[in-house]
């Protein structure tokens, strides 16, 4: 089938996701984190034609996807897209793996996904921005549906998260004694007081980390008009901190406290309050 959207940079998360529940539509999915993992063969023949190959794993769903070249005789993107659900991400992987693919792109993002009617919109928040992605009918109506949303043509963004993601990553001055060169992942976005907590949680638990966004002690070099802050860490340290960041977010019933435990417990654990480090 054939996939057509364009991206916008994104100010103000909030902000735009009241216009998009005035405008009626839905939230499908709620804000979750998204992995990714683009594949090419070693000569990077996908890439150099313009083509795609990805797997995706979420919380309820991992994916895999073929697009085709992007159109260049439309100013949104027209692609061809062929996607079908995955039992196991991981297998599938390696299977790439064991037949010459590998693993050019790496990232991670978080996602709210909206729908209303034949629309698709992701609010994205990546390492390199918030973006909202509006996958729509034809040019026409994403384009309205833009004007309504507060865009115009000029604001269109037809580059690819990778290219994003990769032209962050380049640009971006990591202190060489923090991370050694090494690769490094985004595992949280939040507030700028629940990073510098979630920081020294790490920290104590002999990970390392940078923040990115508002936080005048961080490393990394301040992005304009970021809402949240963004956590990194070595790509080798990614799935303990991750373990760590989501029982930091997860509310603990008073019921399940040991003798002996502070009262950090709540009423009700499934109450969007309380956490547990």
């Amino acid at each position: 089938m054939e996939e057509i959207e364009i991206k916008f940079a994104v100010k103000d998360v909030k902000a735009v996701s009241e216009k998009l529940r005035k405008l009626g539509f839905r939230i499908a999915a709620g804000r979750h984190l998204e992995k990714n993992y683009l594949f090419d063969d070693k000569s990077g023949d996908l890439r150099q034609a313009g083509k795609l190959l990805r797997v995706r794993k979420t919380p309820s769903s991992q994916t895999i996807t073929f697009k085709g070249p992007i159109l260049a005789t439309s100013k949104l993107k027209h692609r061809e897209e062929i996607e079908c659900r995955i039992e196991n991400a991981d297998t599938v992987i390696r299977i790439l793996d064991e037949v010459g693919f590998i693993v050019r792109t790496e990232y991670s993002k978080y996602r709210t996904v909206f729908e209303k009617e034949a629309f698709n919109v992701s609010l994205d928040e990546t390492e390199a921005g918030n973006y909202l992605e509006v996958e729509g009918p034809s040019d026409e109506q994403i384009t309205k549906l833009g004007e309504k949303l507060g865009y115009s043509e000029k604001d269109f963004v037809r580059r690819t998260y990778a290219e994003l993601i990769g032209e962050t990553r380049r640009s971006m001055t990591i202190e060489k004694k923090a991370h050694n060169d090494e690769p490094f992942e985004m595992v949280a976005v939040a507030g700028p007081a629940e990073a510098q907590m979630i920081e020294e949680m790490l920290k104590n638990n002999g990970i390392d980390s940078s923040l990115q966004g508002d936080v005048a002690s961080t490393p990394l070099p301040t992005m304009s008009d970021l809402d949240e802050v963004r956590i990194f860490v070595k790509r080798d340290d990614a799935a303990r901190a991750q373990e760590m960041v989501e029982a930091f977010f997860t509310p603990v019933a008073k019921d399940e406290l040991r003798d002996g435990d502070s009262d950090l417990g709540v009423d009700d654990a499934d109450a969007p309050s309380g956490f547990k480090i």
